[in-house]
């Protein structure tokens, strides 16, 4: 057997990674998973440095752990019972005993593998030449001036009040190409301080991991350290003294983190959604969206100042007074981008709901509509026939709208002005993501959730509870 797998007594086997897409992704939003992967990381990196950031790149890129985590969890079973599974020598170190404790015979294989798959490592590459072509375009660093790293308009969402005397730096956005255009722009019409920039990624890097084997996911976690730590030199050299970002993703921002740290920087980070994302992290303060967010980080030990952030990620064009006003009831989905992150289940889940809403808007005679996600072009959005398109929020406008979200950071801008209503399935866990009150729903009871909330009366009371649940009041 050359490769990590599940076998099943019925004679089928299915590869680790396979099973992991078998599963929502909250799974790996849960100590449960962060654990194991930091087992896995302190067998395999000795630095504390390349640990830190390992664990990071395990936790958000391995798909073999991620099955790991879903056996541990007890995913597959429904296949057929298995008879054993296959895993490298370092996952029957982590987790060996914790899979026979569950009944589960346990093999190693004869060699150790590449804990992430290779288009991680090709994902790495152009992410590095992306960076570097940023540079070419970077103006000199101003000494002493607050440094803002910027994507597109979301940043100034969370940083609008520093951009007058910040200067600017727009990185490399890969989910949305018109959206950053559109940024610059707008920056650029303004006035504003801002450059091009990029991360000091090295190009014998970005090919070596092309080239990596068995250690790709070490040469990775090396290649990030690396980069992000020269990253914060050219910071502290320059003079800059306060760094505002939104990278809680970025595997090697803990190196800067500590760095920055160590030349007395101020590195504050801003949550740009609701999910959980590298475990490791050092910025002096991180302003958290939810409260599962900051329970997170205390838990993994990370020193720094938690704050709930003020405002979500966009500024709504209604407020709740005009929806409810409006006479006719629609069912609006909040589409997400799971492809963009490789989230099978998440992308099952995704293109059943909108089917299902279709039929429920047909049986109830309601319009059914979904409101694209800013990074998917709706060119390609697989959509079924029948259900209604928006690309802005003001095209809900006279509409009396029944939200419904998979996970959807928008959550917290929707409840307070129209019912929002959660997808629940075994392996979801909205309270992941999500604080407070909220109502969830499932596929069969979906017309019948909808239906109810035709009485102007229920729609009310629902808004009313979420807001309040929202605002830490017994709902």
């Amino acid at each position: 057997m050359k490769t990590a797998c599940v076998l099943y007594r019925d004679g089928s086997s299915l590869p680790l990674d396979q099973l992991a897409g078998e599963v929502s992704a909250s799974l790996f939003q849960t100590d449960l998973h962060y654990g194991l992967c930091g087992d896995v990381a302190r067998l395999q990196a000795q630095e504390p440095g390349t640990g830190a950031v390992l664990h990071n790149l395990l936790a958000l890129k391995s798909r073999l752990l991620m099955g790991v985590t879903a056996l541990l969890e007890g995913a597959g079973r429904s296949r057929g019972a298995i008879h054993r599974v296959v895993v490298p020598p370092v996952v029957v170190r982590a987790a060996g005993d914790r899979l026979r404790a569950q009944g589960l015979e346990v093999e190693s294989l004869p060699h150790d593998a590449a804990l992430v798959p290779r288009k991680v490592a090709v994902a790495f590459f152009l992410k590095a030449v992306a960076h570097r072509l940023y540079r070419l375009a970077a103006r000199p660093k101003l000494p002493g001036v607050p440094l803002v790293r910027a994507w597109v308009d979301v940043t100034e969402v969370m940083y609008g009040e520093l951009f007058p005397r910040a200067q600017l730096r727009v990185y490399p956005f890969t989910y949305g190409i018109g959206r950053q255009v559109a940024f610059v722009r707008s920056l650029r019409r303004r006035g504003l301080r801002w450059s091009f920039d990029g991360v000091p990624y090295r190009w014998r890097d970005a090919f070596g991991a092309l080239l990596a084997g068995s250690r790709r996911h070490l040469h990775l976690a090396r290649a990030e350290e690396a980069a992000f730590r020269r990253f914060a030199d050219e910071l502290l050299a320059a003079g800059v003294r306060e760094l505002y970002s939104s990278d809680e993703y970025e595997v090697g921002a803990v190196a800067a983190g500590q760095r920055l740290a160590e030349g007395g920087a101020h590195y504050v980070n801003t949550a740009h959604g609701i999910g959980l994302y590298c475990p490791r992290v050092a910025y002096a303060r991180f302003d958290y969206l939810n409260d599962y967010q900051a329970a997170f980080y205390r838990r993994m030990g990370n020193p720094m100042e938690l704050r709930k952030r003020a405002t979500a990620n966009s500024q709504l064009p209604f407020e709740r007074a005009e929806l409810q006003a409006a006479a006719e009831l629609a069912i609006v989905y909040v589409h997400q981008n799971f492809e963009a992150y490789h989230l099978p289940s998440e992308i099952a889940a995704q293109d059943s709901l909108m089917r299902k809403m279709v039929e429920v808007g047909r049986e109830l005679g309601v319009p059914a509509i979904v409101k694209l996600h800013p990074n998917m072009p709706r060119a390609q959005a697989h959509l079924p026939q029948g259900l209604r398109v928006a690309t802005r929020w003001d095209e809900l406008r006279g509409l009396r709208p029944v939200f419904l979200t998979i996970y959807s950071t928008a959550y917290y801008e929707l409840a307070p002005v129209a019912p929002v209503l959660v997808y629940a399935a075994p392996t979801y866990n909205p309270a992941v993501y999500l604080d407070g009150d909220f109502e969830t729903f499932t596929m069969d009871k979906l017309a019948e959730q909808v239906a109810r909330l035709r009485d102007p009366g229920a729609w009310s009371a629902l808004v009313d509870r979420q807001a309040r649940s929202l605002q830490g009041a017994a709902a």
